[in-house]
C-alpha cells in the first residue's frame, strides 16, 4: 500500500517500507500517489503547482514533471499505465476539481478532455 499526505509518502507492506517526501512537508493536503512497475508517482496537493515526481521504491527521486501549464496549476492527481507495452509505467494526471477534465500521458504525445471541456469537476484517473 502507497498512501501520501503533506508532501510525504508511505510505503507500508506488513511494515512500514520507506516513508519520502515528495513535496514540502508544511502543506497539509493529501497528494495522489500511483504505483507501477517498481515506480511510485506523486501528483501534487492543493498548494502546489500541478506536478508529477517518480520515485523508486528505495525513495530515490527519479524525475519531476509539470502536469499541466500554469493555468491549471493547483494539483495533479495521478495514476499509472503501461500504455505502450514496454514493462515501463506512463504517468497520467488528470486535472483539478475547478478545472476541465482534461488528461495527460506525461512524455507522450496524448493530451485530451474526458468530458466537455466545458465541464468545471475535473477528472479522477485510475
Amino acid at each position: 500500500m502507497v498512501t501520501g499526505v503533506g508532501g510525504r509518502v508511505l510505503v507500508y507492506a506488513g511494515r512500514t517500507l520507506g516513508l519520502g517526501t515528495a513535496f514540502d512537508t508544511a502543506l497539509s493536503a493529501p497528494v495522489s500517489v500511483a504505483v507501477g512497475a517498481g515506480m511510485i508517482h506523486v501528483g501534487s496537493g492543493v498548494g502546489v503547482s500541478a506536478a508529477v515526481r517518480a520515485f523508486n521504491p528505495a525513495d530515490e527521486f527519479i524525475s519531476a514533471d509539470p502536469a499541466f501549464e500554469e493555468v491549471f496549476a493547483d494539483y495533479a492527481r495521478v495514476a499509472t499505465a503501461d500504455l505502450d507495452a514496454d514493462g515501463g509505467t506512463d504517468a497520467v494526471p488528470g486535472g483539478r476539481s475547478a478545472a476541465p477534465p482534461r488528461v495527460r500521458v506525461l512524455g507522450r504525445a496524448i493530451d485530451f478532455f474526458a468530458f466537455d471541456d466545458t465541464l468545471r469537476g475535473g477528472v479522477f484517473v485510475g
